[in-house]
């Protein structure tokens, strides 16, 4: 946050490149800590983009996706989402700056358009292989988990979470330390939840991820 902001800053001296792309990130950032708020104004500070969209223009819409998420709009957050993979992806296939897959999938499963959400999953797993990049692996397992529910979904976010522990820290793997918690409070195990609860909880809270904090 404050790199960005500093980077922000140099707005006032005529700086202009990367500015789209600097916010969006900005945006995201504000979410982990909690200002829902403040990422919005954020977004609105920059003109909002027009067809047709280049790559910062689909980091924007992806971060403008996540924060209409959070606000509960799913609606908008699922048709924003994939506005923005629909520009990105016929120009850059693999653009790890815009991962809108992961917010149009909770978008849908929140909406119960579950079918959809599945059809996400399955081309994040699939591209997971494809890219061999362990967080991007991480991250579909852990939404998987969300979309399957019940006992197959607490073994897909085992799985998230066991490769997570592999990296360094990542907010991916906190999260599907918190997503496993929470099922495994729901399935009625109490005792069992408690571990990655606790864990998630002092990770968030050493990296400054107060949403993931108060969540754990």
């Amino acid at each position: 946050l404050a790199d960005l902001e500093t980077t922000r800053e140099g707005r006032r001296y005529g700086w202009a490149q990367f500015t789209r792309g600097t916010t969006a990130r900005y945006a995201l950032c504000l979410l982990e800590t909690d200002q829902v708020d403040a990422a919005e104004a954020a977004l609105s500070e920059e003109a909002a983009p027009t067809e047709p969209y280049g790559l910062e223009d689909t980091m924007y819409l992806a971060a403008l996706a996540e924060v209409r998420r959070a606000q509960g709009r799913l609606e908008e957050a699922l048709a924003t989402a994939e506005a923005a993979g629909a520009a990105v992806e016929t120009t850059v296939p693999f653009f790890d700056s815009c991962r809108w897959r992961t917010t149009a999938a909770q978008a849908a499963l929140g909406l119960g358009a579950r079918d959809r959400a599945l059809s996400l999953v399955e081309e994040m797993l699939a591209r997971s292989d494809q890219t061999e990049v362990v967080e991007h692996r991480v991250e579909a397992l852990r939404v998987a988990g969300l979309c399957a529910g019940g006992a197959e979904g607490i073994a897909r976010l085992r799985e998230a979470v066991e490769l997570g522990r592999a990296l360094p820290p990542r907010l991916e793997t906190v999260r599907a330390l918190v997503d496993l918690g929470g099922a495994l409070r729901r399935s009625g195990e109490r005792a069992a939840c408690r571990a990655p609860l606790q864990e998630a909880a002092d990770q968030a809270r050493q990296s400054g991820a107060r949403l993931l904090y108060d969540r754990a």
